[in-house]
Parts: C-alpha cells; sequence; structure tokens
C-alpha cells in the first residue's frame, strides 16, 4: 500500500499477518525500495491509521457505501431495460449499463454538472472520498435519473 497510507506523502507499506511474518524472518528473502526505512513517512503512516481510526472511516466507508448501493439498486429496479449490474465493495462501485445508453453522454453530462466519475465502456465507476455526504449521493442519483430520462 502506498499512496492513501501516506494520504500524499510518498510512502509505502506492506500488512502481513503474524504467521506470514515469521516465515520472512526465517526466509533469505529480502526486499528494499526507496521509501524503506523513513522515520518520517513511518509518522506519516502511523497519523494516517490514527485518524482513520478516530474519525472510523472504515466503518463510515462501509454504511455510506451500502447507502449508495441501496440507492443505486432503486435506480435499477426503475431501469430495468438499461441498467444490467451494480458492483460494489465499500465504495468502490461500478454501474454498468445495457448497450441502449449512450454511457459517454451520462458520463459528460455529469462532469457538466460538477460531478466527476470514471467512465469506461458502458460502465460509470465511483470512487468517492470517505467523507461523502448522503446528499451529494442523493444528487448523483437524481441527476442520473434524470439524464436517463432525458429530462
Amino acid at each position: 500500500m502506498g499512496k492513501a497510507l501516506g494520504n500524499g506523502y510518498p510512502i509505502s507499506g506492506v500488512s502481513i499477518t503474524a504467521e506470514t511474518s515469521n516465515l520472512f524472518d526465517k526466509s533469505t528473502f529480502r526486499y528494499a525500495q526507496s521509501h524503506q526505512n523513513d522515520p518520517l513517512g513511518c509518522a506519516v503512516g502511523l497519523e494516517v491509521i490514527k485518524l482513520f481510526d478516530d474519525f472510523e472511516l472504515i466503518d463510515r466507508g462501509s454504511r455510506i457505501g451500502k447507502y449508495f448501493n441501496d440507492q443505486l439498486l432503486v435506480l435499477q429496479s426503475k431501469y430495468k431495460d438499461h441498467i444490467k449490474e451494480i458492483r460494489a465493495r465499500g465504495l468502490m462501485i461500478a454501474l454498468e449499463f445495457d448497450s441502449l445508453i449512450n454511457v459517454e453522454d451520462v458520463y459528460l453530462q455529469l462532469i457538466d454538472n460538477g460531478i466527476l466519475v470514471g467512465q469506461k465502456d458502458n460502465v460509470l465507476r465511483f470512487m468517492p472520498p470517505l467523507i461523502i455526504k448522503e446528499s451529494h449521493i442523493d444528487k448523483l442519483i437524481s441527476m442520473i435519473d434524470k439524464i436517463i430520462t432525458g429530462k
């Protein structure tokens, strides 16, 4: 892991179980990289982890991710013929449309309305920050609804 752990500061890290760590201790395997043994990087990483704990960001991401997914499911039930699939894991979400929807047009209209998402082929991809509010999700869902209906 790196970018998220350093919150912008160049750092990398590895998470492993104690059992795996013990195996490395008994092995001749060695690994080195440019951000190794950096005390400032370690302090930054520890502070980021502390903030994740203090603000319960992992739990919040799960809760708000479920809310986001539930709102997309409501949208899917309304447009069964146009929305093929919703794939979600926490706040990493993909919304797949059928071929009748011009997804690039949906993507561009969202951008024109100040909503930045990812798009590839017939899929919109959402990776919002862990601090996203339900009102932001509601705005996005409403906007997609309006774009699909053309109103």
